[in-house]
Parts: C-alpha cells; structure tokens; sequence
C-alpha cells in the first residue's frame, strides 16, 4: 500500500518528549536512545514501526467499518423483502 507518508515525526517527538520525563518510560530503550541519538538506527526503526502500526490499524478499522456496513445494507434489504 503507498500511501503519503503521515507527519509522524513531531508526534513521535513530543510524545519521547513526554515519556523521558514519566518515572516508568524513561528507562525504555527507545526512549533512552530517542533522547541520545536521534539520527541512529534506532530512531529510523522507532519511526517506521509507528507508521507501521498506524497504517495496520487503519487499515483494521477499515476493513471492521465495511463489514458493518455490509451487514447492515444486508439487514435492510431483508427488511424491504419483507415488507
């Protein structure tokens, strides 16, 4: 799927941001290495792989929000049958 890259990177920075500070993610790896190196690998993966879910979970929605509604197109064509 190609879709335009999302603007994921000031997100993702705001949110390390935040999680330095919180007294049980400021130990993270990723948070840690966000904080150190932020042109290393790390940060590349760290990147990809939220876009990564992002996509996977909109993608999910999607598909959750058409089979509904195909139920629902199909409930109401039953319901004009019987009519």
């Amino acid at each position: 799927m190609n879709t335009e890259r999302l603007k994921i990177s000031d997100l993702l920075q705001g949110y390390m941001e935040w999680a330095k500070e919180d007294s049980i993610l400021k130990d993270n790896s990723y948070v840690f290495e966000w904080s150190n190196v932020k042109d290393s690998e790390t940060y590349t993966k760290l990147v990809e792989g939220y876009a990564e879910q992002n996509l996977m979970a909109l993608e999910e929605h999607f598909v959750h929000n058409q089979e509904h509604l195909e139920e629902t197109d199909q409930t109401r064509m039953q319901e004009n049958t019987c009519k």
